[in-house]
Parts: C-alpha cells; structure tokens; sequence
C-alpha cells in the first residue's frame, strides 16, 4: 500500500511503517460507493497490451498500428486456462481508500491481483449494497491466512484481503478474526 518514489511522500511511508510495519492489518475509510474497479488485463514483455473492465465487453488491445477495441468475452482464447493451470487474462483490482491516521489527503490505491482477495472484496460489497447499507465509513483491512487448493490438488497457504467495518468489530479484536472462517 505505501510503497512511494517520490521525496516529499517519504513522510508518509515512514508514519505508515511506525503505524503498521510488521502488522497484518490497517485501519481505513472508504470515502466512495464504488471503491473497487475490476478490470481484466492481458500483460507481455512491453507491458499491458490488452484490457478490459469486467462490466464491459468492449477492450482495448494493443497491436503494432497502436491500440484497437476488440469484443471481450469470457471464450477468449486468453482468458482460458493452459496446462499449468494459468490465463494469461487475469482480473485485477483497484481498490481506493483514505488512510486517515497517516494523512487525511491523500487517496491511497492498492492493486489486488489475487482472485481470491477481489472476489471477497467484491462479495462483501455486494452484500452491503443488498441490504442498503452505504460502502462510506471507517474499516480494517486485514490479511487472512487460508489454505488453498488449486486446480491439481496442491496445497498452499496464502493470506488474501478481506475487510470489516470499524462499527462491525466492536465484539472481537482484528487478531481474532484469522481464527473465524467465512
């Protein structure tokens, strides 16, 4: 979340790191109704050269006469997994935030590629918006360790995202939450 190249955001990283380095969680506020964007991007050795926003099906792809929209669709031939088990189209996210305890300015991106991480973002988005309830307000973000399985049956640990609102965690601390499961 706070990586930063520019000299005058260097006081920002060095408040994030005493505030959070080494924790598994930070505090946020979503200022928006809509504060994850999704998209599905196609990379090579020069970058991106296709992309898409999953709530279209109209891309943007790159060819040597510069970039052209195509039709996107979920039988394109690159987002179908190889042998590995790998698409070379992927769903990425962007999701936007205030960290206020670090400066009440300032719109903080973070790049979400695991699948997992997007998809429990977006469920629980979904789920407030169902019950009519606004996405604006104060939340942690935490990382949860989980075992996953991929498509040959191996095992792996991975942390992905997940999220809760400030007013939501008053029964049980953030620590606690890596012991529920969803």
């Amino acid at each position: 979340v706070a990586k930063v190249t520019e000299e005058h955001m260097e006081e920002f990283l060095m408040k994030y790191n005493e505030l959070y380095e080494g924790k598994s969680s930070i505090d946020i506020e979503i200022f928006d109704e809509n504060p994850l964007t999704t998209k599905y991007v196609r990379y090579n050795q020069s970058g991106a050269v296709c992309s898409c926003l999953t709530t279209s099906n109209i891309a943007h792809q790159k060819t040597k006469d510069g970039w052209k929209e195509v039709n996107c669709s979920s039988e394109c031939e690159h987002r179908q997994r190889n042998e590995q088990g790998k698409c070379n189209c992927n769903r990425i996210g962007w999701f936007k935030f205030l960290m206020p305890s670090i400066c009440k300015d300032r719109i903080w991106l973070m790049k979400i590629t695991g699948q997992r991480s997007i998809s429990r973002l977006q469920d629980y988005f979904k789920l407030q918006q169902v019950r009519g309830e606004s996405l604006k307000g104060h939340y942690t973000l935490f990382l949860k360790q989980e075992e996953v399985s991929d498509f040959t049956g191996k095992t792996y640990n991975h942390y992905i995202l997940d999220i809760v609102k400030k007013s939501d965690n008053t029964f049980f601390n953030v620590s606690s939450i890596n012991e529920l499961n969803s």
